[in-house]
């Protein structure tokens, strides 16, 4: 084969693979994201390069590997005489140049954006807190010492929220874990990232809380105890260098974060854990039977409580009280068995010296209701034992306060920005920050709090301002409709502060206030919702991990 063939056949596979390798190894869904997601205008240069970092590499061997398939097969073509009139016409030896010269483009482009994307990469600002997220699930704000609980289930907490800034009235999203942690690390409401069915999974275009840290030089740990609805076919595990997210309880889950250490001091760092051992089924630890005075003959046995079960029990009648107080017995039981890990989690940063220059949160997804209104467990009311959750947030140089003022799971994230220095106002969240608020007494303006998503029958809606509360209860499943013209029956108001039990309906009596409450409620609910609905995989495996929590 002559010279100029050889390079004429080397230079079409070249082209052919840049332009299909475009397309196949993912470089044109990067930038749409990129495009969708306003990284431009964030100026989140390290996230465009992380985008595309993995799509440009697969773009360049694509590229090569597609050229020398074409040589192989246009010579053996030549070789049979099938082209061989395509290289010995004296005219083609202007567009061999042209041709040449467009696959030695591509080649150069290809090798430059790699070195630059990988330099892009390797940078990022060195200086800032580390960060933990520490989500209990499931776990009630009332049911801590800090809270005025009487039960001694949280020493450890307890200890560090004495020198930390909590929040007594801060409330969560939804009464469910996927719609609420899909809050916490997008800032959106439910009814805006529309993360709110069992099988909707968490929009790519979202800008999450580990990208746009990661954005900035953090390395990013996901470290989970099995939850299903925040699991990586749930898109979940979106931002994070280092995702796990299996059955575990709270010794595994502290003891995997003490093996990352070595890792973690490496440089700055955000990590988030979720626990599970306070969500049915239980396990089974030595805090079990803690706060118990029976002894033996127990009904419920933990690692086997399904809330299927203990709901047909009630159903028949069949649930004594002495039942009930068995179950928040063995609740209450896990929140001990639970603290004791998180304070031996504290007490390792302070040995290690990173407490000080770290930013560690400690909340909950939801609450858990024990027939408080006459249900049980979560994801079928919004009423305060669902939504209102403990919020306590210390390290980093932060001195004790107790703040009064009303704050969202949704304010968690533009907070934790404003406290590392990444502006938050450049991005369009839902959520407020109230970074001010950790290091000043005052209070600040108490701005309303809007929770929905129900997983259990109709949907619900609900808003909190000035410590009123109204919840509209819609007619139909997951859907989202204004609010005119319901039957009373469809209202819901109280006045929380001096009813915080919500027991008294005060419909009837506060006609006035409801209706500013339900047009400001209409205002929340027709949000415009940005991202589609994306379904997720729901395979045997996570039936299997759906029913081991009660779900299936």
């Amino acid at each position: 084969m002559k010279k100029n063939s050889s390079l004429q056949i080397l230079s079409v596979g070249i082209i052919a693979g840049g332009i299909s390798g475009f397309f196949l190894a993912g470089v044109s869904g990067a930038f749409s994201i990129i495009i969708s997601n306003h990284y431009f205008l964030y100026k989140a240069y390290r996230l465009i390069a992380l985008k595309l970092q993995s799509s440009f590499l697969k773009w360049l061997l694509f590229t090569l590997l597609t050229s020398l398939l074409v040589s192989v097969v246009v010579y053996f073509l030549k070789r049979t005489g099938i082209i061989k009139w395509a290289f010995e016409r004296k005219k083609i030896t202007k567009k061999n140049r042209i041709i040449s010269m467009i696959s030695s483009v591509i080649i150069i482009f290809l090798l430059f954006m790699n070195t630059l994307v990988f330099l892009i990469v390797g940078g990022g600002n060195k200086k800032g807190p580390n960060v933990i997220v520490i989500v209990i699930d499931a776990l009630r704000e009332d049911s801590l010492g800090i809270n005025g609980y009487l039960r001694d289930t949280s020493p450890n907490i307890d200890e560090f929220a004495g020198n930390s800034v909590a929040f007594k009235n801060a409330y969560t999203s939804s009464s469910w874990t996927k719609p609420s942690v899909a809050s916490l690390f997008s800032a959106l409401h439910p009814v805006s990232h529309n993360t709110l069915g069992i099988k909707l999974k968490l929009p790519e275009e979202l800008n999450t809380l580990a990208e746009v840290l990661k954005n900035d030089g953090y390395r990013t740990f996901f470290l989970g105890g099995g939850n299903p609805f925040i699991g990586s076919k749930f898109n979940f595990d979106q931002g994070f260098d280092h995702y796990f997210n299996k059955k575990s309880n709270a010794a595994g889950l502290s003891s995997r974060f003490s093996k990352l250490l070595p890792e973690l001091k490496k440089g700055k760092f955000f990590a988030y854990l979720h626990y599970m051992d306070v969500h049915l089924p239980y396990n089974k630890n030595k805090f079990n039977y803690i706060f118990s005075s029976r002894r033996g003959n127990y009904k419920f046995i933990p690692g086997e409580i399904k809330r299927r079960g203990v709901r047909e029990l009630n159903r028949k009648g069949e649930l004594t009280e002495n039942d009930k107080v068995e179950l928040k017995v063995l609740y209450d039981g896990q929140i001990r068995y639970v603290d004791k890990h998180i304070g031996k989690l504290l007490e390792m940063l302070k040995s290690e010296s990173l407490l000080k220059n770290t930013l560690v949160i400690i909340t909950s997804d939801h609450g858990e209701e024990f027939w408080d209104h006459g249900g049980f467990e979560h994801g079928h009311s919004l009423y305060n034992e669902l939504i209102r959750i403990p919020l306590i947030i210390g390290g980093n140089g932060l001195k004790s306060l107790i703040k009064e003022k009303s704050v969202s799971i949704i304010d968690v994230f533009p907070t934790i920005l404003d406290v590392v220095k990444i502006p938050s106002t450049i991005f369009d969240f839902d959520g407020l920050s109230f970074e001010k608020l950790l290091f000043r007494s005052e209070e600040g303006i108490d701005h309303p709090v809007f929770a929905t998503g129900i997983m259990y029958g109709n949907n619900k809606y609900c808003l909190i301002r000035n410590k009123k509360k109204i919840i509209c209860n819609s007619i139909e499943k997951n859907k989202v409709h204004e609010l005119k013209n319901w039957k009373n029956k469809s209202y819901e108001y109280y006045n929380i502060s001096s009813d915080p039990g919500e027991t008294k309906n005060l419909f009837s009596a506060g006609k006035i206030e409801i209706k500013k409450m339900v047009k400001l409620i209409n205002k929340f609910i027709l949000l415009n919702q940005a991202f589609q609905k994306t379904r997720g995989l729901i395979d045997k495996d996570m039936q299997e991990r759906l029913k081991t929590l009660g779900y299936l």
